[in-house]
């Protein structure tokens, strides 16, 4: 087991590297459908962590690569697999500069739940890939509301639409790989408390489908 992780860190290593050249390339354009939500939003990505007015940031499993790289560096905590493969994913993370929580809803979900409880109220903003980490596509599970409500912090609801990408359609999560040098929109739906159908309905406006 302790090769096997030894082997999944390198792996994500060298993926960290060439990611971070790859995204180096990408244009954001921030697109905030209220715009009285932009000191909100500027003032927890900008802040200095922990503060009191930390954020929950929402957003569908297909839409992560294109988002990670505007994250970086901003201290942002995100769940990840305690599994091999998200051990990859882990060390990813880590290297761009994000604060990790391992644990998943399929594996020891309420130990998952207690941890978030613990990083949000101690001041820190989480990330969630709403709808996994094995779906379906585009249904948001319990998680993100649960925290939301346990904690009292609001929802930052985040797409993406980049100017030039490729599907992948087979895959669960219909994955967007945003081609270099696009331009990424990043869609800032209302900030506030949202229910699970109310989530799915403002992220399913601009998922991207083939």
């Amino acid at each position: 087991m302790a090769f096997f992780m030894f082997k999944s860190r390198i792996i994500g290593l060298i993926l960290a590297f060439f990611y971070k050249i790859y995204a180096s390339t990408f244009r954001y354009e921030l697109v905030f459908e209220d715009q009285s939500d932009k000191p909100i939003f500027f003032n927890d990505i900008f802040g200095k962590r922990p503060h009191e007015n930390n954020l929950l940031y929402g957003f569908f499993h297909q839409s992560q690569i294109g988002i990670v790289s505007y994250f970086e560096r901003k201290n942002l905590t995100v769940m990840v697999s305690p599994s091999r493969d998200g051990e990859i994913i882990a060390t990813l993370l880590n290297e761009v500069g994000f604060r990790l929580i391992r644990g998943s809803s399929s594996k020891n979900p309420k130990k998952t739940l207690l941890k978030s409880f613990k990083e949000v109220n101690d001041g820190y903003s989480l990330g969630i890939t709403v709808d996994g980490p094995r779906g379906p596509a585009f249904k948001p599970k319990e998680g993100i509301i649960t925290i939301s409500k346990e904690t009292g912090r609001a929802i930052v609801p985040i797409s993406i639409k980049a100017s030039k990408y490729y599907i992948f359609d087979k895959a669960w999560d219909k994955t967007i790989l945003p081609y270099p040098f696009s331009k990424i929109q990043i869609v800032v739906s209302k900030i506030k408390k949202y229910t699970t159908l109310e989530l799915e309905e403002v992220l399913g406006i601009h998922k991207t489908e083939s």
